[in-house]
């Protein structure tokens, strides 16, 4: 097994991630000020993954679905026991095709649901535009945007600037929030 701490129960067709927090005791103020029940617009991808991690170190139970190889985010951002998933082709443990958006769909609401209090990161959506085409995951984002904000949990979309066509991309920002700038300590 690739990530033993990660327990995966079957549900139905698709797989559901089990929380494990990555928290420690944290006494500073959070850099970055995210409210819950928000779907948050991230042109900074190395900023929403510090927000996600920041999130999960305060005691969030953080899901992340990724384009980045997992053991690279795990050990540039200290995740080490919290669920994730690759976005790719690999037939190993733990992936989802880029082709699967319903997958994508379904593990994301599912732990939503079994999460009192989530925070999810989806990376990747430039890829999975590219890969089904814009419209397709406007609609998968919307679907979780508002899976979301029922459950009052923190989704982050990190898109890298100019990744997208201008049309898209006005398009995301008008069903997203813009991530805030971090707070200097």
């Amino acid at each position: 097994m690739i990530f033993p701490a990660i327990r995966i129960p079957f549900r139905k067709k698709h797989d559901s991630a089990t929380s494990a927090t990555d928290s420690a005791p944290v006494e500073s103020p959070p850099k970055y000020a995210l409210e819950d029940g928000r779907c948050y617009l991230a042109h900074d991808v190395k900023g929403a993954f510090e927000a996600f991690s920041e999130l999960v170190r305060r005691g969030h139970d953080g899901f992340l679905i990724t384009s980045i190889f997992p053991e690279d985010v795990r050990k540039d951002y200290g995740l080490l026991t919290t669920p994730i998933r690759w976005l790719a082709e690999s037939t190993i443990e733990n992936v989802i095709a880029p082709g699967d958006l319903l997958e994508i769909s379904l593990t994301v609401k599912d732990f939503l649901a079994k999460t009192p209090k989530p925070v999810v990161m989806l990376q990747g959506i430039d890829y999975l535009a590219r890969y089904n085409g814009f419209t397709p995951v406007l609609r998968l984002i919307q679907g979780l945007s508002e899976a979301n904000a029922t459950k009052r949990g923190v989704l982050l979309l990190p898109v890298t600037p100019k990744s997208l066509e201008d049309k898209d991309a006005a398009l995301l920002a008008s069903e997203t929030t813009p991530m805030p700038t971090p707070t200097k300590s």
